[in-house]
């Protein structure tokens, strides 16, 4: 079992006596003689406790207040000399702040049930967010097409494997927000998500903002960069092919041996899952010479391919109606939804911008909309497209097959195997095609 860490910050320049006994007891502490230690100790480590000695000067306050907004879901744990309970700063301090506190000397005993039942009490915090903001990332996932549902299954796979994903897909499609689902449901969901744009920045700019600085200048002193504040996390590289080949050989180097050097400073060693998305074909990019083939490979360990709409049509309307009740409250719009005509037209479209556009369009919407029901001229879209709307074979294979299976089923009251004799085929293979097309008994 491994120990409960404990983050002691120490500003008094007094050592703690208790420090010995609470090690015996079985918990790692982690020692901070300042605000910047203490957020160090907190993006590396998986502390979920802090303590700290009060007194009345103004610069432990200080560092707490530096150190709070890091802390996110840890429990503090307070002490203080007796009479300082007193104090006119430091009794709201305990209040607001504190899990609990215990007057010096400290009772041992007593201050290890507290320190144990704030750990108890952060964990059950860390489960029980790790859960909503699961829900909140996944319900964005919407959609119950064969493409969605292949989709939402190799996430479900990847998520456990700490190893680099390549995530592919058109532009608009979806692809930070899939590596968010599988960051959440990974083991290092408690641990930072980070964001590096990586078109439309100069070479020194993506190497700083990843790398760090730490060369002693006046204005780029100890600058810490993205994968390092990602530590114990991970690292989301968006739009990876538009990295300049300089900055991709740093990333190689970093890929490979796990270790950074800011400029000016020695190699630090740095434990991130880098996750990367592209729009581009990275083999097309390989070839012209834009792109490290070596680079590739390591990228490419896991991939997962986030299916363009129009692939997924039958997920419109759902997505549709999603963002529609997303907005309507965020704008305070007391609509009722869409007319037919305007199901009609969101299901015709081609939607080149994915599910981008169809949230921009239902936003425009509900901001536009004059009556209670969207029109297609609230979304900007052609009611007269959906007359010349005109399927391929294989959409019409498709929608025919899914009809005849949905009719059979009700014809039967969803017994399978009368309706695989209505429909001519095997009970495996109607169960078979039910899975395909997402249809439940």
């Amino acid at each position: 079992m491994s120990k409960r860490e404990l983050l002691y910050l120490e500003t008094t320049g007094h050592p703690n006596v208790v420090m010995p006994a609470i090690q015996s007891a079985g918990w790692q502490i982690h020692v901070a003689r300042d605000s910047n230690q203490a957020r160090e100790i907190i993006d590396s480590h998986n502390v979920r406790v802090g303590l700290t000695l009060l007194d009345t000067t103004h610069q432990t306050e200080r560092d707490l207040f530096e150190v709070w907004p890091a802390s996110g879901r840890m429990e503090w744990v307070a002490m203080l000399p007796a009479q300082d309970l007193e104090s006119a700063r430091l009794a709201p301090l305990i209040s607001e702040y504190f899990y609990d506190y215990h007057t010096l000397p400290a009772d041992v005993e007593r201050l290890l049930f507290s320190l144990g039942h704030a750990y108890g009490m952060a964990t059950m915090a860390r489960t029980y967010q790790r859960h909503i903001e699961e829900d909140v990332y996944a319900d964005e996932m919407i959609g119950n097409s064969p493409a969605m549902q292949r989709l939402l299954r190799a996430m479900r796979k990847v998520a456990n494997v700490d190893a680099p994903l390549l995530i592919t897909g058109e532009s608009g499609v979806g692809k930070e927000l899939a590596a968010l689902v599988v960051h959440e449901r990974s083991s290092r969901r408690n641990h930072p998500f980070v964001t590096v744009s990586c078109s439309a920045q100069s070479i020194e700019a993506l190497m700083q903002e990843l790398f760090g600085d730490e060369s002693g200048t006046a204005d780029t002193t100890r600058r810490r960069g993205r994968l390092e504040a990602a530590a114990g996390g991970t690292l989301f590289l968006d739009e990876v092919a538009e990295l300049p080949l300089e900055v991709q050989a740093r990333l190689l180097r970093f890929l490979k041996e796990k270790t950074i050097e800011r400029n000016g400073a020695d190699r630090l060693r740095v434990d991130v899952r880098v996750m990367a998305a592209t729009r581009a074909n990275l083999v097309r990019e390989v070839e012209a010479g834009r792109f490290r083939d070596d680079l590739y490979y390591h990228l490419q360990v896991l991939t997962l391919d986030v299916p363009a709409l129009r692939d997924r049509e039958r997920d419109v309307e759902q997505l549709a109606q999603y963002f529609f009740e997303k907005f309507a409250i965020e704008k305070g719009r007391n609509l009722k939804g869409f007319s037919d005509k305007a199901v009609e037209v969101l299901q015709a479209h081609d939607w080149p911008g994915n599910v981008r556009e169809v949230m921009n369009r239902v936003r425009r919407a509900i901001v536009m909309c004059d009556k209670r029901i969207i029109s297609p001229q609230d979304l900007g879209l052609n009611a007269a497209a959906v007359c010349g709307r005109v399927l391929t074979l294989d959409r019409a294979r498709e929608e025919a097959e899914r009809v005849a299976i949905l009719a059979s089923l009700k014809q039967t009251r969803h017994n399978v195997s009368r309706a695989a004799r209505l429909l001519g085929v095997s009970r495996v293979t109607l169960y078979r095609l039910m899975d395909k097309h997402s249809i439940n008994t």
